[in-house]
Order: structure tokens, then sequence, then C-alpha cells
């Protein structure tokens, strides 16, 4: 039984179809969804958030998902934006030049259509593509949950892709062993063993090589500043 497993620091939901819009109250318009992907994932969901220390990732799918767990919705078409390589810029810890970008702007894939509408109660704004979010952690401070989202695919052989995704979960590990409000209370794991839980788990190549260099950009990256999370 799943309930005898032992409890991960790590669980990460990955990519594939649109979630259902009924899930977010809203007619469907322009989703191609698997409502039994849906409803399996929604007891994962529910499994693992009776712990409160344990971080939930959501790649591109993944992370649309999550939103919509955490009370967001979704657009449910965005036209230009899937298989393309597009701008973004970064609304919270700017890009150090490590990730190859300047400051607030870079550049990330895609292979979805839709966009997420967070909501706005705990959210962390982290990434946006003109003025939709692409990446944002929602942070429960009653119950200490945390959602990261990313839409990109940073498992994918795109090298900015990998490095913003490496950048913001080297920012959200931190903020968690600086307890920013936030308690993680049975063990907080290191930015190397993160990484490679979540490149375990997407089976990416394109990770391996910055699992290998977590120690490195630790040093680089440094110092994380508390986040500015919407009330």
């Amino acid at each position: 039984a799943l309930d005898e497993l032992p409890l991960p620091d790590i669980v990460v939901w990955t990519g594939g179809e649109d979630v259902s819009p009924i899930l977010y109250n809203e007619k469907n318009t322009y989703s191609n969804n698997n409502i039994n992907r849906d409803l399996t994932e929604m007891l994962f969901y529910q499994m693992y958030s009776r712990y409160t220390d344990i971080l939930k990732i959501g790649i591109c799918r993944g992370g649309q998902f999550l939103n919509v767990m955490n009370g967001g919705k979704m657009i449910q078409h965005i036209a230009n934006q899937h298989g393309e390589i597009h701008k973004v810029e970064a609304l919270q810890w700017p890009f150090p030049v490590d990730t190859g970008a300047n400051e607030r702007h870079s550049e990330v894939n895609s292979t979805h259509h839709q966009g997420i509408v967070a909501s706005g109660n705990g959210v962390i704004d982290m990434l946006a593509y003109k003025g939709v979010t692409e990446s944002c952690c929602y942070v429960n401070r009653a119950t200490s949950h945390m959602s990261f989202i990313f839409q990109p695919h940073p498992e994918y052989d795109h090298e900015k892709t990998t490095s913003i995704f490496m950048y913001y979960l080297h920012c959200i590990i931190k903020m968690i062993q600086k307890d920013y409000r936030i308690q993680f209370p049975r063990k907080k794991a290191e930015v190397d063993a993160a990484a490679r839980a979540v490149g375990n788990a997407l089976n990416g190549d394109g990770l391996a090589a910055h699992v290998n260099r977590a120690p490195v950009q630790e040093e680089i990256w440094g110092v994380v500043q508390a986040p500015r999370v919407r009330a």
C-alpha cells in the first residue's frame, strides 16, 4: 500500500494532457483532458498533502494541476506558444549570470498551450510571459504546504530553461532552510539532493550536468533574499 512506503522529500507531477476544466469550475472550451488521470493525481495530491514536509513540484501539465489544486484557474488556450522558445521575465529573484541570462529577462522552451491564473493567496510570482504566469510557488502558511510550479520543461535539451529551473529550486530550498515563516519539520533537503530527486523523477538528461554542478552553483548563487508573497 502507498501508505507503507517511505515518505519522499519531493513529489513531482509531470507533463501530459490539459487539466479538466471541471476541476476549476469552467466549461471546456479548448482543453484536451484525461479525467481519469486528473482523479488519480488528485488522490496522490490529497495523500501527500497530509504531510507538511513534502515539497510538491509540477512541470508543465503538472504545474497546471498543482495550480488548480491550490485554487487557481487556467487560460484554456494561448496562440503561438506551443513548441516555441519564448522570452520570459523574472518577477522575483533576478537571474544570476550563471543561468546564461541577464537579471530580468531570458528565454525558455514551451510545449503547453495554456496559461496559469494563480489564485491571489500565498503566491510567490516568479516567472511570466507577456503577463501570464510561467512559474510560481504557492505557500500556505497555515499548513506549511508548498507547491512549486514550472511550466517549461527543464529536462529537455535547453540550457537556459534547465538553469532557471535549477536556480528557482535552489531559491525555494534555501527559503525553506532559512525558514521564512515556512516550516519543514521532518528534514531539510540539501540543494544537490533535491535536484537529484527531481532529475530522477523526470528522467531527463538535461538535468544531469546541473545535479553535478549543484555545489558550484551554491557558491555562485549565494544568499537568497526573502520573497514577496501575495497576501
